[in-house]
């Protein structure tokens, strides 16, 4: 046991993160179901309502498809299949297939679906019990019963039963998104079946947790992209549900405050052909799509949010430029909440860009949650577009959700000059002052047209190693090579991208994420030196439209 990295993860944590746990360790065999007959549910009439739908899951009767890997469901014991790894049974547990695409046309396989998790999963055992994953399939069933009104008197008793057994069981000890789909699940719940205990105690940690959890730039404080689109479809979900129930308007006004800002900060980190951002644990294919939310919000009456060329959100530290012919993302904020970074890697000063209509250089993505040295390196330096300094990780990640020492930003500033389409990003951080020599780490980035500069510099003292990373998304394969230094790469539209560093690199081979369980190979160039006290190194990236 290193008693260093459970110190500096710790001493981090809110007393309830620790005593929390405890508590729910104990008290979870005292619970009892609740066996409550002729429930009657409450929904208005003549009330318009619309979900966005999710990807479709379910390809037979009981077979499904999470995390690109399918499987049958069979037997009792497949519930909770340990040979499968945690993140797939628990999407097993979701039911997200019942709200997704052409949902009429699996109604049997639904109602199946229901029927077999009701009967196979006795009261508190298995990953489905778990809040999470229950906080999920409350939200699906119930929305499944508006659009379809299949549950039947057994369902809606399992699914009172469930709610009851969530309301004993908050994450408060997890804290963050997992709190918030726990206090959604209770109020849509509590809506539903007009329960005035469950509303209210959703109602307050909501409203609690949305003045924590929404930073004043509209980000959600995770700083996960993928995480913040999930969080704008919760409070877009609560809204909508108050809104058809009638339900108290100071509390839909004090919620919808906070839209406009969401719906920016989550068009700011959207590339144009619609991708998240990936920094933190973003992946594609999880979250709606930002389309698909930017209409369910108009259908809602929020209105589209506009950006400017640059945009700066200053409590998450992202930053946005839009320039001539693409779009760069760049990232220098604090991994997360101080007591909460179970998402986040070790990114700082890191980039992504998207140019001629795709992604050009990107971080490497996440292809699994489960504990492995795999999931540790992808949280690192490393997988990153930026630098690592004597193999070490700006910020120390370990297991698959704990960080110990963190880097944190030093300064972020932005300068543009649109007169001359001149865009200038200045950033630090202090990742590497806890090693010998206590390096800093600084970036400069400016943007002139098509050209981008990028310039590094690394301070401190002593010798070191240092490694700078710069990986191409799979469209994009080295044409040509010279000195190891001047690197031409090209898509299969012809476009091409000239690369000028100023020291020698190598070309490895590497592989992408662009979602869960999906390996796709790309090339990582690399910028591998020594140093003593500092050194300064650039590339610059000219971007050459196809004739």
């Amino acid at each position: 046991m290193n008693l260093t990295l459970y110190f500096h993860t710790i001493r981090h944590l809110r007393p309830i993160q620790i005593y929390g746990r405890i508590l729910n360790l104990l008290k979870r065999p005292l619970i009892r179901p609740v066996q409550k007959k002729n429930i009657e549910i409450h929904f208005p009439q003549n009330k318009k309502i619309q979900f966005p739908l999710n990807q479709v899951k379910m390809s037979d009767s009981m077979e499904f498809n999470f995390l690109n890997n399918k499987q049958k469901i069979q037997f009792e014991h497949d519930w909770n299949n340990s040979e499968r790894s945690q993140l797939w049974n628990y999407h097993l547990h979701y039911f997200d297939d019942l709200v997704a695409e052409n949902y009429q046309n699996r109604k049997t396989w639904h109602l199946e679906y229901i029927k077999r998790w009701r009967e196979e999963n006795p009261f508190a055992v298995g990953n489905g019990w778990r809040p999470y994953p229950l906080s999920l399939r409350i939200v699906n069933w119930i929305k499944w019963h508006i659009l379809v009104k299949q549950l039947t008197q057994k369902d809606l008793e399992s699914l009172y039963q469930q709610t009851n057994y969530l309301e004993k069981n908050i994450e408060y000890h997890l804290q963050g998104n997992h709190l918030f789909v726990n206090a959604k699940a209770l109020f849509l719940a509590g809506l539903f079946f007009q329960e005035r205990n469950w509303i209210q105690l959703g109602q307050k940690i909501i409203l609690e947790e949305i003045e924590k959890q929404i930073l004043s730039d509209g980000a959600h404080f995770e700083r996960s992209p993928m995480y913040h689109a999930l969080f704008v479809e919760d409070i877009l979900d609560i809204i909508q549900f108050s809104n058809v129930y009638e339900y108290n308007n100071d509390f839909i006004s004090k919620i919808s405050k906070k839209v406009p800002m969401l719906l920016k900060f989550l068009t700011g980190i959207t590339y144009p052909n619609g991708d998240l951002a990936q920094f933190n644990d973003t992946t594609q294919g999880i979250a709606k799509s930002t389309d698909e939310l930017l209409k369910y919000a108009l259908f809602l009456n929020f209105p589209i949010p506009k950006l400017e060329q640059m945009e700066h959100f200053v409590s998450s530290g992202y930053v946005r430029i839009q320039f001539k012919i693409g779009v760069l993302i760049f990232d220098n904020g604090k991994l997360g909440p101080d007591f909460l970074m179970a998402h986040a890697h070790a990114d700082n000063l890191s980039f992504e860009l998207f140019a001629f209509g795709k992604k050009c250089f990107t971080n490497l993505g996440i292809y699994q949650y489960g504990q492995s040295s795999q999931r540790v390196q992808e949280r690192g330096t490393s997988f990153h577009n930026t630098v690592e300094v004597d193999e070490q990780n700006s910020s120390v990640v370990w297991q698959s959700f704990r960080v110990a020492q963190r880097a944190n930003p030093i300064f972020l500033n932005v300068f543009e000059d649109l007169a001359k389409n001149l865009f200038t990003i200045e950033a630090a951080h202090d990742g590497y002052c806890r090693l010998a020599g206590q390096v800093i780490h600084k970036r400069k980035i400016e943007i002139i047209e098509n050209s981008i500069f990028i310039l590094d510099s690394l301070e401190g003292k002593g010798e070191h190693s240092c490694s700078a990373f710069y990986h191409l998304h799979p469209h994009w394969k080295v044409v040509s090579n010279l000195e190891d230094r001047r690197i031409t790469i090209q898509d299969n539209s012809n476009d091409k991208i000239e690369l000028d560093f100023s020291q020698k690199v190598e070309i490895k081979e590497n592989f992408y994420h662009p979602n869960f369980g999906v390996n796709i190979q790309n090339n990582t160039i690399k910028m591998k030196q020594r140093f003593k006290d500092n050194i300064n190194f650039s590339v610059r990236i000219n971007l050459c439209e196809s004739t």
